[in-house]
């Protein structure tokens, strides 16, 4: 099995201007990148990977467009795939609202009969909406970058 053989530093965009890049002519996936590498060396590097030489191609690229290739890569060339992972992000994001600001109002409901606040109900009303009105926007969108930069807008909690 092949391997990317990428490590991506945090590091500010102008410590390296560009940068020397590795990519699969047939897939236009990068493969390896270095910052200070000889002419050759990825192309070498990537045949010892197991790619095929002539399947390989050695560019120089800017570290702005290295980060957005990389963006893109991460996210594949399969719109469906993207959709369900973003919406799944989305879901994500918003239990995660729901179980730091209000899921201990119904736990309390639910242990000791208290009524839960009318603003927590709405508020979680809310939250379920607009993961409702996500979903329906990401499978209408037809790029995967739309899908991508999709942010939805979530409420803010009661009392914040």
């Amino acid at each position: 099995m092949k391997t990317l053989l990428i490590l991506l530093l945090v590091l500010p965009s102008t410590v390296f201007a560009d940068m020397r890049v590795s990519r699969q002519i047939s897939t236009g996936n990068l493969i390896e990148m270095q910052s200070h590498a000889t002419a050759g060396t990825l192309i070498k590097n990537a045949v010892a990977s197991g790619y095929i030489e002539s399947d390989i191609e050695e560019v120089m690229m800017p570290m702005e467009a290295f980060k957005l290739a990389m963006k893109r890569q991460a996210w594949g060339s399969d719109l469906s795939v993207a959709q369900t992972r973003r919406i799944k992000e989305i879901r994500i994001e918003a239990r995660k609202l729901l179980s730091d600001n209000t899921d201990w109002y119904v736990v309390r409901k639910f242990e000791n009969n208290t009524a839960i606040p009318a603003p927590v109900t709405t508020y979680r009303s809310a939250i379920r909406q607009v993961v409702a009105d996500a979903i329906i926007a990401i499978n209408a969108m037809s790029t995967i970058d739309a899908v991508r930069d999709y942010k939805p807008v979530f409420p803010d909690a009661p009392g914040e």
